[in-house]
């Protein structure tokens, strides 16, 4: 037979083989996130690694005749450093190491070996991509959205001279610069703008700071940024002057009329929207601002020298972490049988029927260990399809849009412990305010694998921490099963309360909010009794053009988000319900007299399998370039898409969201064009009511 085999066949059957391919498309991106997305899907037990059996399972998916003795060699070639498993280091150095460099041990070899002159140069694309292509650092730089501070907004541009290893950035009026640095103790490690920059040594006067020690650039910052008092601004952003963020075209409508090919059925008529029957929308913002004073002093006095992050900048964790880490372990949630829950615990009687077989340092789980590797993303959320504490992985990859309010949950720690010590920040619906869970870094595991929450492949382990504090507050991982998204994302983010809309027949959508029935014996408990969540139903309905506004106030106001598709319809789309799906903005394309509504969401566990109208491939985007324009579309590899609203209330069936306001640096493009469109023009969000909330004293 013609040979698969060859390390180039292989490359290609990895990246294009499985359900979260799309051939055919021609974005870079694309190729990125799928090889991602089938690094996750052979990852069957979610340790961040493949082993033998798990790449036999894929390969003989598609060559049921293919040996063992091939499948030897290939995974030979792939586990350059013998250990018997495959990191995803690992796993890219082979797809993409130059050809003579990659070729199969001579018993394995297949006689045939066809090389493809075009795969190898899709190869080389992906390979370029993946690094970033060698696309140079930006000259310019725009602030916006500084509140605490606004005459930082504006341009800055690159001055030439540089700071610890990094470049410097000034802007003319007023005189300020913008460059990476850190404070005395190394409490802040970052991006600072002040009046100037020091000559050298730390900083001593600053106004705002980024503590993102990873970032080559300010644009690539993903921490909120910060006044010297340790107020959050959290609607100030950077980006690279100029880039493509998806901001409105002021010409699209002009130009919509002979370049679009838009069925009815998606047009709303512009005289419709903002045009609804309720009124006295109670977004509760003046409940958030008393509670988020709280979470600010929380923060304030969680900076303590056993929270500082005291790494040299760009230290990679495995250095700043030692060999052994053994020092905490929690005594008020040990590594024992209580902890995982007595329906969930270590016994001898049938081990096939455990949960996990024992406690494992996160830092052993993976060769390559980290916190956050270069920043947060949906995707660092694995755990098992089955999980039953998927609604709260749910609620995860939704907060998980918003990396600074992430990396904000460990206050200043931004690397391993070397005492496996860690503080959490979540959130107690009873007690209504935000409390510091203190935790360990031993993990239930079993066969050596996390038992729950996974650890990414690029080593990143703060989901399964945010996890463990959860299950800590709830008195075992246990008690974790079973429960509503909305309440997971109040949990994550406060705000008082959270919603769930779900659609009741077409075009009706009926909500339910959460409420804490609490009682006065469980005031002065800091454990969370899950028995007290509930799910109201308060009896709103509302109709489309409702929740369309409902979705582009969230968009606007940087609310999490997360929708959950149809399960009668979710394949026939190419999308799954066992997932939730981000919301990241929902746009308005003004075509003369008539609207088109789209959403733009994302899969977090690989490259989107929606397959319908406006999907990445979709050949609507060529035949509609006053769409393609306004929205500023760009086919990528990191699993979001866009779909129209028409479409969303057809394939999607529950929208759960907290209504608390998530800092936007480090958010996606997207995103950041949704605040921009707002702070520009705030009328499309000004003109629409729902129901009141009910808010429980």
């Amino acid at each position: 037979r013609p040979s698969l085999l060859h390390p180039c066949h292989f490359a290609e059957r990895l990246v294009m083989s499985g359900p979260s391919s799309r051939r055919g498309s021609a974005a870079h991106g694309d190729a990125v996130g799928s090889l991602k997305a089938r690094f996750r899907e052979l990852d069957m037990n979610r340790d961040g690694m493949l082993d033998r059996a798990e790449l036999a399972m894929l390969l003989r998916k598609g060559l049921p005749d293919i040996t063992d003795r091939e499948i030897r060699g290939l995974f030979l070639c792939v586990d350059t450093d013998g250990s018997g498993a495959v990191l995803f280091d690992e796993f890219v150095e082979f797809l993409f190491a130059p050809p003579g460099s990659r070729d199969l041990p001579e018993d394995t070899r297949p006689p045939c070996q066809l090389v493809d002159p075009a795969e190898m140069e899709m190869l080389r694309v992906v390979s370029e991509a993946r690094s970033g292509g060698g696309a140079p650092q930006p000259e310019c730089l725009e602030v916006r959205g500084a509140s605490y501070h606004p005459e930082l907004n504006g341009a800055y541009s690159r001055s030439g001279a540089r700071l610890n290893g990094r470049p410097i950035f000034v802007s003319e009026e007023p005189p300020a610069a913008l460059f990476y640095g850190w404070t005395p103790g190394r409490r802040r490690v970052g991006w600072f703008i002040a009046g100037r920059s020091p000559p050298s040594g730390p900083v001593m006067k600053y106004v705002v700071c980024s503590p993102s020690p990873a970032a080559e650039t300010p644009d690539q910052c993903c921490a909120t940024w910060e006044t010297l008092g340790g107020n959050r601004d959290k609607r100030m952003f950077c980006l690279a002057a100029g880039a493509d963020v998806g901001e409105p075209s002021a010409e699209a409508g002009a130009d919509a009329a002979g370049h679009c090919d838009i069925p009815e059925h998606e047009l709303a008529q512009s005289d419709s929207v903002g045009a609804h029957p309720f009124d006295g929308f109670d977004t509760l913002e003046e409940q958030h601002s008393e509670e988020e004073a709280g979470e600010d002093a929380e923060e304030a006095g969680a900076c303590s020298g056993d929270l500082t992050w005291t790494g040299e900048p760009g230290l990679e964790a495995a250095d700043t972490v030692g060999a052994d880490v053994k020092d905490f372990i929690d005594p008020d949630f040990p590594p024992e049988e209580p902890s995982l829950g007595s329906s969930m615990g270590i016994h001898d009687l049938d081990p096939s029927l455990c949960v996990a077989d024992r406690w494992t340092r996160l830092p052993r789980l993976h060769e390559a260990a980290c916190l956050f590797h270069t920043g947060v993303a949906p995707d660092d959320i694995c755990g098992a399809h089955s999980a039953a504490n998927r609604w709260f992985l749910s609620a995860c990859v939704a907060v998980a849009e918003f990396p600074a309010w992430v990396q904000s949950m460990f206050g200043q720690t931004l690397e391993l412990r070397p005492d496996g010590k860690y503080r959490v920040r979540l959130y107690h619906p009873g007690k209504k305010k935000f409390l510091h869970v203190t935790v360990d870094d031993l993990v239930p595991t079993k066969s050596g694998a996390p038992a729950f929450a996974g650890i990414t492949m690029d080593g990143e382990v703060w989901v399964a921490l945010v996890e463990k504090a959860f299950a800590k507050l709830c008195g075992s991982y246990a008690n974790t099963a079973g429960g509503s998204t909305a309440f997971g994302m109040l949990y994550l983010c406060g705000g008082g309360d959270a919603e769930s809309w779900s659609c009741s027949e077409p075009g009706r959508w009926r909500r339910s909010h959460t409420e804490w029935r609490r009682r006065a014996a469980h005031l002065g408990n800091a454990a969370v009794d899950r028995r007290l969540e509930h799910m109201v139903e308060d009896w709103a309905f509302c109709g489309k053009d409702q929740i369309w506004s409902l979705l582009r106030h969230c968009a606007g106001m940087c609310y999490p988000v997360a929708c959950t598709a149809r399960a009668d319809r979710a394949e026939e789309g190419g999308l799954s319900s066992d997932r939730t799906y981000p919301l990241i903005g929902a746009r308005e394309v003004q075509l003369d007299s008539a609207v088109l509504r789209m959403v733009f969401l994302r899969d977090p566990f690989g490259v989107s399998g929606w397959k319908g109208r406006w999907s990445n491939g979709c050949t609507a985007w060529s035949r509609n370039t006053a769409v393609r324009t306004a929205l500023q579309f760009q086919p990528a590899g990191d699993g979001t898409f866009w779909m129209s609203f028409h479409d969303f209330a057809q394939f999607f069936q529950t929208i759960d969201l907290v209504k608390k306001a998530m800092p936007l640096q480090g958010c996606h493009r997207v995103k950041l064009a949704e605040f921009m469109a707002e702070s520009d023009d705030n009328s499309a969000l000004d003109d629409f009511a729902l129901p009141s909330l009910p808010f429980s004293p």
